[in-house]
């Protein structure tokens, strides 16, 4: 059987994916499971929000995040600070709390940031 993998860092998180095993046998195609970070994600993204990149149509097979909105893979990783300084400040304490937020893609990869901070890659361990 496979392990599930990260969405973020593409690391084994050790669960069994049984629906996954289950789908290959069948002859389907693998399937995203969940946007669920590993441990390790989680330990680094505490203390910040992720900032997803998604569009309105998919990239491969993986499931939408909401109605409408696929996971592009791109995501940004940011400090509170920086959450309430481009959000109404009503809108940035609920982003901060739910420690997430979808943005249209092509609006991520034009935010005020280094573009080499725009993660799509693996975390070093952490």
């Amino acid at each position: 059987m496979e392990k599930r993998k990260c969405f973020f860092c593409g690391r084994d998180n050790n669960e069994i994916a049984r629906i996954k095993e289950q789908r290959k046998q069948e002859g389907k195609a693998d399937i995203v499971l969940d946007y669920e970070p590993c441990e390790v994600c989680k330990k680094v993204f505490a203390p910040y929000v992720i900032m997803l990149g998604v569009a309105a149509s998919a990239p491969d097979n993986r499931p939408p995040v909401t109605e409408g909105s696929y996971p592009t893979g791109a995501y940004v990783v940011a400090k509170n600070d920086f959450i309430r300084s481009i959000t109404p400040k009503e809108k940035a304490e609920e982003v901060i709390k739910a420690g997430l937020c979808f943005v249209d893609h092509d609006t991520l990869m034009d935010m005020p940031i280094k573009r080499s901070l725009i993660k799509t890659g693996t975390w070093e361990e952490a």
